[in-house]
């Protein structure tokens, strides 16, 4: 019962929750996607207060590493049904809203809310091709602007009703190859957006192609 009462309670402080990349906050946070740029912070939704349009809080255990230039797969939940738009926009260095308003990636309506566009109930999946810029505190940043208006990109949120949510991402020029291509990673660690494996998959894979070579006795 109570992890339903948890559930619930999550669902009802957002109404959308990035899946990939991670985002900045964990969706725990309470009311969380409430406040311009980010999320969570000061301002509110309508992003009314000029001083509070930028998010300086990056987390840097949350951030991911992509290929400048390359494509990747960005996936939400939908919790709520609201008409309106998404966009998913980039900042290269920070999270400032004026920045995201510049460099707007991709922006699509959501006629009727809460029905995703996977065919598995409220997921959203939406291919990105990410800026050939390489930066290391660079930000994509996700809104729904929900004030019914699906026929015009969005130029700017403020003062419109819309959640936002933040992923941290660092571009590279190239990722690492897998140590050897006999122990490769799977196909989607491979794939042309190559997300940079962690440190403890690294070790376990150098320790099984270790343990794989050892002579026996």
């Amino acid at each position: 019962m109570l992890a339903a009462f948890e559930l619930c309670s999550s669902a009802a402080h957002a109404h959308i929750h990035l899946l990939e990349p991670m985002p900045r906050y964990p969706d725990q946070v309470a009311g969380e996607n409430k406040a311009c740029p980010c999320g969570v912070g000061h301002s509110n939704r309508i992003c009314q207060d000029e001083n509070d349009r930028s998010d300086p809080d990056r987390s840097l255990d949350r951030a991911t590493t992509f290929e400048a230039g390359s494509t990747i797969t960005v996936r939400w939940d939908e919790y709520f049904a609201h008409s309106g738009r998404y966009r998913i926009a980039f900042d290269e260095d920070g999270a400032d809203l004026e920045d995201f308003n510049q460099h707007p990636l991709i922006d699509v309506p959501d006629p009727r809310g809460r029905e995703g566009n996977t065919g598995d109930g409220s997921i959203w999946e939406l291919e990105v091709t990410l800026p050939d810029t390489l930066c290391d505190n660079c930000t994509l940043q996700l809104i729904q602007v929900m004030d019914g208006e699906t026929e015009a990109p969005v130029p700017d949120p403020v003062g419109r009703s819309t959640y936002y949510q933040c992923a941290d991402i660092t571009l590279v020029e190239d990722l690492p190859d897998p140590p050897d291509a006999g122990c490769a990673l799977t196909p989607a660690a491979r794939a042309p957006h190559r997300v940079a494996p962690s440190l403890g998959a690294l070790a376990l894979l150098g320790w099984v192609c270790w343990a794989r070579r050892r002579p026996r006795r």
